[in-house]
């Protein structure tokens, strides 16, 4: 009877170790899918959002060339007239309206030539970009508003 009492406890106890050690396993294996899904999902979020970045640098690129082409514009409109009225400081306002092109032609190369970067980076770009950007419309117009009035 001992024996029997012996082994029927010996097998509930093997019968129970193997049964939690399916568990177990069975967890793991729960737990692996589940941490499957979530690398799935987090890849599907950063492939969109390097999409969005990318989306996003195309837009600004686009808005950017546009600002410099009408800032291309202008300063051939104003050499334009410098010659057209035969200004009396013609070389000074010449010497300055190309400094201006200058600057215009500095501003796409930077556009142009922009390798990608963090979002850190691209953050810091674009601020640095728009207001050398601004600084540099504000520059065309001040030097149209003062010089061109003399015409």
């Amino acid at each position: 009877m001992k024996i029997l009492f012996k082994l029927t406890a010996s097998a509930c106890i093997a019968i129970a170790a193997l049964t939690g050690c399916n568990n177990s396993t069975e967890k793991k294996a729960e737990n692996v899918e589940d941490a499957k899904a979530i690398v799935t999902e987090a890849t599907s979020d950063l492939n969109a959002a390097r999409i969005d970045s990318a989306n996003d640098f195309i837009r600004y690129q686009k808005a950017s060339e546009l600002k410099i082409t009408e800032n291309n514009n202008k300063i051939a409109e104003l050499k334009a007239k410098m010659l057209a009225e035969k200004m009396e400081a013609n070389t000074r306002y010449a010497n300055q309206l190309d400094e201006l092109d200058k600057k215009n032609m500095q501003l796409k190369s930077r556009i142009q030539d922009y390798k990608g970067g963090s979002k850190d980076k691209w953050d810091m770009f674009k601020l640095n970009f728009n207001k050398d950007m601004d600084d540099l419309g504000k520059s065309i117009s001040a030097f149209a508003e003062k010089n061109m009035k003399k015409i």
